[in-house]
């Protein structure tokens, strides 16, 4: 599997974790997020054959514009093999996927959010730096810890099969959190893309 498709998989699993939950009344709660994930992938024979450790910052708006910047390690060798940077504007109504090692940049439809997510309030409950979240029991190899107030999540840990027998691990926790303050705007604007590929599929 493709790095940054792993990470770009993290987020699709988030909004399949919205689509099974409420949607909260209350207005959009900003947030600025760590996160540290790191990635295993085996082989056949059940032997490691690759492990990264994957660092993000993530950022939300009260207005729902979103920012995620990552940077993917080795770490085997401690280099670092990625830099991924995505912009989900609720401005414009698109996402702009900004790959800082090839210089290209995908830009794709984005439905803003309106509602932060409210989990299943029947669902056991755990702590996370302080934090009370909704626990998703485990299916096929995952689990997942929410906050039950930003909709988020802040634990995850997923088994992936891959094709040829083998598989990938991966485990992210949120190693701080910041709420109820507004990220720095700049995050949001849009750059000029100079020097970049850009591959627009909204048009």
């Amino acid at each position: 599997m493709n790095k940054r498709l792993g990470l770009v998989g993290f987020g699709l699993s988030i909004l399949a974790i919205s689509s099974t939950i409420g949607l909260a009344q209350a207005p959009l709660i900003p947030f600025h997020a760590k996160i540290q994930r790191i990635q295993q992938t085996f082989g056949t024979n059940g032997s490691l054959e690759v492990e990264e450790s994957i660092t993000d910052d993530y950022a939300l708006n009260s207005q729902g514009s979103a920012y995620t910047e990552s940077e993917i390690i080795d770490s085997i060798t401690g280099q670092m093999t990625g830099s991924l940077k995505i912009l989900e504007s609720a401005r414009d109504g698109r996402t702009y996927l900004i790959d800082e090692v090839k210089k290209t940049v995908v830009i794709a439809p984005h439905q803003s959010q309106t509602k932060q997510f409210q989990p299943d309030p029947s669902l056991q409950r755990k702590t996370c730096l302080d934090r009370t979240c909704a626990v998703y029991p485990p299916q096929e190899g995952s689990e997942v810890w929410v906050d039950v107030e930003l909709g988020y999540p802040m634990y995850e840990h997923r088994e992936i099969l891959l094709a040829g027998g083998g598989k990938m691990v991966r485990v992210s926790r949120v190693t701080e959190i910041t709420v109820n303050q507004e990220p720095d705007p700049k995050l949001f604007i849009v750059p000029s893309f100079s020097g970049y590929s850009v591959t627009d599929l909204t048009r």
